[in-house]
């Protein structure tokens, strides 16, 4: 519609949340930039206003140590 070629061009930038099918033949390396927006794909940046205790990967200044604890239905 532009009538541009991108197989003429060095870079090739493209606002999408995944590769555009018809460019990943020519993408070499294919890289993704995050960036602000609606659906925010970079969750620590994300606001929680209401949480109840400390969370990976929000919160780093903790420590955590797993338990197991065995489902009623491994029995």
């Amino acid at each position: 519609m532009l009538q541009l070629d991108p197989l003429t061009a060095d870079i090739v930038v493209v606002k999408s949340g995944y590769l555009s099918p018809e460019l990943a033949p020519i993408a070499s390396p294919n890289l993704m930039a995050l960036s602000n927006g609606v659906v925010d794909q970079f969750v620590e940046r994300l606001p929680r206003n209401r949480k109840a205790r400390k969370t990976f990967p929000f919160d780093r200044d903790f420590s955590y140590v797993p338990q197991v604890q065995l489902s009623a239905r491994s029995k």
